[in-house]
């Protein structure tokens, strides 16, 4: 009775330890999406991990989040988002006063 009990114990373990892999890659599937949210995130807040574009597709972009309201964003973090709209704005307008590119 020891050695079947013994037996059907070593072949959970070993059936757990080899499962455990499957599982964690499981966990990690979504967190490329999440990584991506936090860098969007992180970027339209504190300009941190953006990818390249113009002042035209940012201030877009910007407004946008700024649609999605309290759903998404604390008060705090919508006004920091309407200054940054409102400074790119200014930037733009500046680029038209003086003809810069």
């Amino acid at each position: 009775m020891k050695a079947i009990a013994k037996t059907i114990l070593t072949s959970v373990a070993t059936l757990l330890i080899a499962a455990l892999p499957v599982l964690a890659d499981d966990s990690m599937m979504g967190q490329g999406v999440q990584d991506e949210s936090v860098n969007n995130r992180e970027c339209l807040l504190v300009a941190r991990n953006c990818p390249t574009e113009s002042l035209q597709s940012r201030s877009d972009r910007i407004q946008s989040e700024i649609n999605r309201g309290t759903d998404v964003y604390t008060s705090d973090e919508l006004r920091k988002l309407q200054n940054e709209l409102d400074e790119i704005q200014q930037e733009i307008e500046t680029k038209f006063e003086f003809g810069g590119a």
